[in-house]
């Protein structure tokens, strides 16, 4: 889901999403199995990787979770655009041409190997975690499909969504909100995914925050244009009109009951059960990207403890409290990245903005840290501090921006 409400829920997470390999044709070298160099085989942890921006360039970094010890690996002097990791590899978007809406894609192993993308074919698309692309415009893995979500009347910014356009280099294709099935009881459009070349998901919803609205699933097959309704919720009662598309798009699930009880859909056949019936009260869910374990995330510094579930086992477990924000959990479960928050402000004004901006002396501060669960060992990764430009935005402190890109699971 990509509202205002749930975009503060990992994303995107929306971040970090794994698919079934040999997803890329024409890809030269795509083997991620840790090289000589990165590890041995008495190492069992994943790779952690980050990016710093520095300069118009932007470095990769990586480091094992059981010896940090960060190493740069790559450094890029292109527009970067995307990065995402996708079917365990470090997949980057470059921006070519933007008014003709060109983008080149390769694949990056943890060696600095690159690799061009001729020709993506994505069966469980995550798309890219995007710089200033607003959420009812995405695309797939290839660039070739792009979304773009019209308002019913043009002139009212925050009033009705009224179309749903798909398109590529030579076909568009238009959807009504009233070709939709209940589409009486739906407001706004959100597209999902692109799932393959000729089938794309979409939610559709009463209200984009609000509790109380209706809300859908729909399926639609871009060769006939058929729409498909996965689920149909009257009446949602969960504080988030929310329902989650695995990245294999094979389950969706979706809360209910009071926000008690979660719900999975398997999306070819209509199938539901209900998967685990006992949510923690204002817990977040954060969906990993190995469709096999959900973490249930406390409300930020509620001192409560985050919780992982198995879907296959309908299993929790509890991890350790932590005085922050969940990021990220490595594939053996013993590893926790995680960060924190802080502000505080300058003695003296900042030299490098403005008149105005220079009296806002406030610096927001984002330590990333690594807990090792078992022997109760944190390390710092690193710190980004942010200040206000004078174009308004928040830019990285004495010019370096640091971003963490995700996990690659060990082989």
């Amino acid at each position: 889901m990509r509202s205002k409400t749930i975009t503060t829920i990992v994303i995107t997470a929306i971040v970090a999403i794994i698919v079934t390999a040999g997803w890329v044709m024409g890809i030269k070298t795509l083997s991620l199995k840790q090289e000589d160099g990165n590890t041995n085989a008495s190492n069992s942890s994943d790779t952690l990787v980050y990016t710093l921006k520095e300069n118009g360039k932007v470095s990769f970094y990586k480091s094992m979770l059981d010896r940090i010890n960060p190493k740069q690996f790559y450094l890029l002097t292109e527009k970067l655009s995307g990065i995402s990791i996708i079917n365990n590899i470090v997949t980057i978007e470059i921006l070519k041409d933007f008014e003709n809406n060109k983008y080149e894609y390769f694949a990056l192993t943890l060696s600095g190997d690159r690799s061009l993308i001729d020709d993506v074919k994505i069966p469980d698309n995550q798309g890219f975690s995007f710089e200033g692309i607003p959420y009812k415009e995405i695309r797939s893995a290839n660039g070739g499909w792009t979304t773009k979500v019209e308002k019913e009347n043009m002139e009212e910014v925050m009033g009705i969504d009224g179309k749903l356009i798909i398109q590529n280099a030579t076909e568009k294709i238009v959807f009504n909100r009233t070709d939709f099935p209940h589409s009486s009881s739906f407001n706004f459009i959100r597209p999902e995914r692109f799932f393959s070349e000729n089938t794309f998901f979409v939610t559709l919803l009463q209200a984009e925050s609000d509790p109380g609205g209706a809300i859908g699933l729909y399926q639609i097959d871009l060769k006939s244009r058929e729409i498909k309704e996965i689920i149909y919720i009257a009446d949602n009662d969960y504080p988030f009109s929310y329902i989650h598309l695995q990245p294999s798009t094979r389950h969706a699930y979706y809360i209910h009951d009071g926000g008690k009880i979660l719900t999975q859909i398997n999306t070819s056949n209509g199938g539901e059960e209900d998967i685990y019936s006992s949510l923690p009260d204002d817990y977040r869910l954060i969906f990993q990207p190995d469709e096999k374990t959900i973490i249930f995330n406390p409300p930020f510094d509620s001192k409560q403890a985050t919780q992982v579930f198995d879907i296959q086992t309908k299993t929790v477990k509890t991890l350790p409290v932590i005085s922050g924000e969940f990021r990220a959990l490595s594939s053996d479960k013993k590893y926790l990245v995680y960060s924190k928050y802080s502000e505080k402000f300058s003695d003296t004004p900042f030299s490098n903005s403005n008149i105005i901006n220079s009296e806002n002396r406030k610096i927001q501060i984002t330590e990333y840290h690594v807990l090792d669960i078992k022997n109760k060992k944190d390390e710092i990764l690193f710190t980004n501090k942010m200040v206000l430009s004078d174009s308004g935005n928040y830019v990285g402190m004495d010019g370096k921006e640091y971003a963490f890109v995700g996990l690659i699971t060990a082989k």
